[in-house]
């Protein structure tokens, strides 16, 4: 933290991750409190008619220090700002990881002022008018970005969660109906497909899962990638680009299954199903770089 005007600069750091010390922020502000202490300032009103506009600044937004290129853009997905409108007529900035939850009131255009404190959030418009990005005064080294739809955790968990029941059909139920149609002697319908069809499709949906499995272990002790890249993630990785692989012939039978009509019409359909949530978990995968060995 830096104070130009007055040749003042501020440092903490410490050097591991549970230290148990005093909040950083906490400590900037008792500091500034004892040696320049602000003056009191009238609270603002809400604006009247800030309901109405609310919704240019309400949204999810990412912090834009970050990781890019590499698998560890896949915090962003894990810590999300959100800044909400309250019936008071103020925002409330939600910050991740137990960093806080703020209200602010409107002062200016595009600046709100911290109800009951000092701190500030700005707002950035592009172009068209439309806001893009927020400042706040408590983290000055980063920016705010706000997200698109596609690009919000809702959307990515939803694709995530619509594959992995897909998945779980082709995984686990496509063995246990046939375990049933073996013990029932019940007959299949349609034009029967390749074995290869539901062996391939099968084989990916499995390894998807067991690559949100490894994926699942990993974070839940992040502490490992201090000390490198954890062998668990390495493989789960693996998992993922065999999946992938699989895909492209899950694709073939798919074209196939309805040039050549197998089965029937509804098994047709889901089998088309599961090749659109493996498409759109491999897009997923890429767009937060752990599709592959992004170190």
């Amino acid at each position: 933290m830096l104070i130009p005007e007055k040749n003042v600069g501020f440092f903490v750091s410490y050097n591991s991750a549970g230290s148990g010390g005093v909040n950083r922020y906490e400590l900037f502000q008792a500091f500034l409190n004892r040696y320049f202490p602000a003056p009191v300032e009238v609270e603002a009103a809400p604006p009247s008619d800030f309901t109405k506009k609310a919704g240019r600044y309400t949204g999810v937004y990412e912090m834009n220090r970050r990781s890019f290129t590499k698998f560890m853009k896949l915090a962003a997905l894990l810590t999300p700002v959100k800044i909400k409108a309250t019936r008071e007529g103020n925002l409330l900035l939600v910050m991740p990881a137990g960093l806080g939850t703020k209200a602010f009131v409107e002062v200016e255009r595009d600046l709100f002022r911290e109800v009951g404190g000092q701190e500030t959030l700005i707002f950035r418009e592009a172009e068209g008018g439309q806001v893009r990005h927020a400042f706040y005064g408590a983290f000055p080294e980063m920016a705010f970005v706000k997200l698109k739809g596609y690009q919000t955790p809702s959307f990515q968990f939803l694709l995530i969660g619509l594959s992995v029941v897909l998945f779980l059909t082709a995984a686990l139920g496509w063995p246990i109906s046939a375990l049933g149609r073996v013990i029932c002697r019940r007959k299949r319908f349609g034009n029967p497909a390749p074995k290869a069809a539901r062996w391939l499709a099968g084989g990916m949906s499995a390894l998807f899962l067991l690559f949100l499995l490894g994926l699942a272990v990993v974070l839940s002790d992040l502490e490992q990638f201090f000390f490198g890249v954890p062998s668990v993630f390495k493989i789960s990785l693996a998992l993922a680009v065999a999946a992938s692989v699989l895909a492209v012939g899950v694709l073939a039978f798919t074209l196939l299954a309805w040039t050549k009509k197998y089965w029937t019409g509804c098994s047709r359909v889901h089998y088309s199903l599961i090749l659109l949530a493996a498409l759109a978990f491999i897009w997923v995968l890429n767009f937060w770089n752990i599709l592959g060995w992004k170190f």
